[in-house]
């Protein structure tokens, strides 16, 4: 274990790990190209080899519980900022088209949420800089997106320039 009192993150990201095995199931059970099912499969692959990399050199080169935390809240960190930001690949295209139409509200406001919620979880007991730093990014990326969806939303465009 990297950190002794990480019991809560630990039960959360495992139940997270579940839901995602139960979706790509269903995904690789409904799908009828072999392409995706062997691009998911070697993406599984390479992920598991990186969890186990990972954990190999923190576990052997690490020896404290402050390097160990450093180690993987940075790397961590990285990838929830790409969690994050992945919708961010649709603002261009909404910015240039004036239209919504592909930028997932459901998704915007989740992430969001989510940014929020653990942003204030890494204040409570401990200070946390690798959950607050992250979650902080994620919940400003989902700030933007829910901003831009409000703008190009032709009903929410009337109320806008009513109040600006």
């Amino acid at each position: 274990m990297v950190h002794p009192d990480s019991t809560l993150i630990i039960t959360i990201n495992s139940f997270g790990v579940f839901i995602q095995s139960v979706y790509i199931a269903i995904f690789f059970v409904y799908t009828k190209k072999n392409k995706y099912k062997r691009s998911i499969a070697l993406l599984l692959l390479v992920g598991a080899a990186f969890v186990a990399i990972i954990a190999t050199i923190t576990l052997l080169c690490f020896h404290t519980t402050a390097s160990r935390t450093m180690l993987v809240g940075i790397i961590c960190g990285i990838f929830l900022i790409f969690m994050y930001a992945s919708p961010l690949s649709i603002v261009y295209h909404v910015w240039k088209t004036k239209s919504v139409e592909f930028l997932p509200f459901w998704l915007c406001l989740a992430g969001f949420c989510n940014g929020i919620c653990w942003f204030t979880y890494g204040f409570l007991k401990e200070f946390d800089p690798y959950i607050v730093i992250g979650n902080g990014v994620g919940a400003l990326f989902g700030f933007i997106q829910l901003c831009l969806y409000c703008y190009y939303t032709p009903k929410a465009k009337g109320l806008y320039r009513a109040f600006a």
